[in-house]
């Protein structure tokens, strides 16, 4: 036994002897995800003493249950993401049957409630979106656009939002603006050049 013991613990103390194989290392914790790029604020030399800052919630605020602004502060310059939300419930009236057409005696289909989103930025309309009849429930139009800006004076966002035979959100539209990454692009116009 003593021999064995003895011939166990030099085989063991031999530095030649293989060695055992460390145990892997433990799998990293998940990543948390990572936090979005901030957009690069490269605008071009000939804008300078313009930012191009982000909108946050304490520069946006409903007006009414049918419009919502955001304001871009003075010397702004840049692209910027407009996103608009306006939801609705439909009422009876979108499900009940429209009224006889002329000459006829059977009601028509259930006329639906629609809903409409126009988002102006200053002065100018960006775009109008309306939805599909829908006669039951609630229903959420969802509308973006996509602007590039250069003011000296502050300017306002603004979505407005109208509906028919459904009743509003109370808490009014929603309204988000995003800053994107400025791409030296002024502007873009589609045309059709005379023939």
């Amino acid at each position: 036994m003593i021999l064995t013991t003895a011939l166990l613990a030099a085989l063991l103390s031999n530095p030649f002897a293989p060695k055992p194989k460390p145990a892997p290392p433990a799998p990293a914790p998940a990543a948390a995800a990572a936090a979005p790029a901030p957009v690069p604020d490269a605008l071009p030399k000939g804008l300078e003493g313009y930012g191009h800052p982000e909108v946050t919630a304490a520069m946006c605020k409903v007006i009414n249950t049918a419009q919502s602004q955001c304001v871009l502060p003075a010397m702004t310059a840049g692209r910027y993401e407009i996103d608009a939300i306006g939801l609705s419930t439909a009422t009876a009236a979108a499900a009940a049957p429209a009224a006889p057409a002329k000459g006829q005696t059977t009601p028509g289909k259930p006329q639906g409630a629609v809903q409409a989103l126009t988002i102006v930025a200053g002065t100018r309309i960006c775009g109008r979106a309306e939805s599909p009849p829908w006669t039951s429930g609630q229903h959420a139009l969802r509308f973006a656009c996509e602007i590039s800006v250069m003011s000296d004076a502050p300017m306002v966002i603004t979505v407005v939002y109208a509906d028919l035979n459904a009743t509003m959100d109370p808490r009014g539209p929603g309204l988000s603006v995003r800053r994107l990454p400025w791409d030296g692009v002024v502007s873009t116009r589609p045309f059709v050049p005379q023939q």
